[in-house]
C-alpha cells in the first residue's frame, strides 16, 4: 500500500499551485494541496508540511523546501543525498523502495537529471520505471513497458499511451512481426479481462491492441 501510494503521488499529484497566504496575511489553508513542483516558496511549502497526511508526501515537501532555501541540486546523485537526509528527518525507518521512488519521482516529475534516473533504474528497478522508461526510446525502454503492462495495472489513458509508444518502438527497433504479436496477444488478454471492471474505460485500449494485433497477423 505505501508503494502504491508513492506511485499515486508520482503519477498523480500535480495540484494547482496554493495562493501566497501567508505573505498577504490570509487564514492559512487547513486542507492539504501539493503546491506543485514548480513551488519555490519555502513558507508556502511548510505550511502544506504541517498538513501533509503521510510520510511520502512530508518527505517530498522536506527536501522541496531544502532545494528552495539552499538551491537546486547539481546533480541526480546530489538529489540522491538530499532526498535521503529528508528521508531521515521524516522517517528514518522509511522502507527501502519507497526512498528508490522517492528518487525516480522527483526526476520525473521535474524533468531533471533523466538520463542519469534512467541509469538509476537499471541499477534499482521496480514498478516506477515505466514512467521514465516510456521517455527513452531504447530496448531496455521497450521491454520495460511492456513487462509493466502485463505485470502492473496503470490507468486506460496510460495505457493506450503506452500502447501506442510500444507500436512506436517496436517499428523503430525493427522487432519481428510474431514477436509483436505475442506481446499484443497477452496484452489483449490483460485488458480484455478488465472491461468487466469498467467497459467505457478500456475499450478503447481493447480495441487499440486489437487493431494492432490484425496487423501484425
Amino acid at each position: 500500500m505505501k508503494k502504491m501510494m508513492v506511485l499515486a503521488l508520482v503519477m498523480w499529484g500535480m495540484l494547482a499551485m496554493i495562493g501566497a497566504q501567508l505573505a498577504r496575511g490570509e487564514e492559512a489553508a487547513t486542507e492539504y494541496k501539493f503546491p506543485g513542483w514548480r513551488c519555490t516558496d519555502a513558507e508556502v511549502l511548510q505550511a502544506q508540511l504541517a498538513l501533509a497526511p503521510d510520510d511520502g508526501m512530508k518527505i517530498v515537501l522536506t527536501y522541496m523546501i531544502d532545494f528552495a532555501q539552499n538551491g537546486v541540486p547539481a546533480t541526480f546523485a546530489d538529489a540522491c543525498a538530499r532526498i535521503d537526509t529528508a528521508i531521515t528527518a521524516v522517517n528514518p525507518d522509511y522502507y527501502a523502495d519507497g526512498r528508490t521512488s522517492l528518487k525516480k519521482q522527483y526526476a520525473y516529475c521535474t524533468g531533471n537529471f533523466t538520463s542519469e534516473a534512467i541509469a538509476y533504474c537499471k541499477a534499482n528497478p521496480d514498478t516506477n520505471d515505466f514512467y521514465l522508461a516510456i521517455k527513452e526510446k531504447t530496448e531496455w525502454s521497450y521491454v520495460t513497458v511492456s513487462e509493466s503492462l502485463l505485470k502492473y495495472k496503470y490507468s486506460p489513458a496510460v495505457a493506450l499511451q503506452a500502447v501506442d509508444y510500444l507500436n512506436r518502438q517496436a517499428i523503430a527497433l525493427d522487432k519481428d512481426d510474431a514477436e509483436v504479436l505475442g506481446l499484443l496477444k497477452k496484452l489483449n488478454r490483460v485488458f480484455s479481462a478488465l472491461l468487466t471492471t469498467d467497459q467505457a474505460a478500456w475499450e478503447k485500449v481493447v480495441a487499440q491492441v486489437r487493431t494492432l494485433m490484425e496487423t501484425y497477423e
